[in-house]
């Protein structure tokens, strides 16, 4: 197997990580991964228990690790898991974790 350990490679595996380290994150990839078609802010909000300030935050780290995306309808903003390599690992990995729980 051949690694690839260019800076840009690695910048990205820094966000993707960052970005999953926070049990927060973690509950708002469980809330998108469960929705069928991704949630608005608010909706998300409800579900992990976040002010708006504090979501807006942790939704724009799950943005910059490209693990979710948000689609813009009208005054509000959907999110949903990105269509990227980052997103899929973020999903498997959740999907580990949740397997070895009776529930997630």
């Amino acid at each position: 197997m051949t690694l690839r350990a260019d800076r840009k490679t690695l910048e990205r595996g820094s966000l993707l990580l960052h970005s999953l380290a926070s049990s927060v994150r973690l509950h708002i990839l469980v809330a998108l991964l469960r929705s069928r078609g991704g949630l608005v802010a608010s909706d998300i909000g409800s579900r992990v228990g976040l002010a708006p300030a504090a979501l807006s935050h942790q939704l724009r780290l799950l943005e910059q690790g490209r693990v979710i995306e948000g689609i813009r309808e009208g005054q509000h903003i959907r999110y949903r898991l990105a269509r990227t390599a980052q997103a899929r690992l973020a999903r498997r990995i959740v999907q580990l974790l949740c397997e070895t729980r009776s529930r997630c």
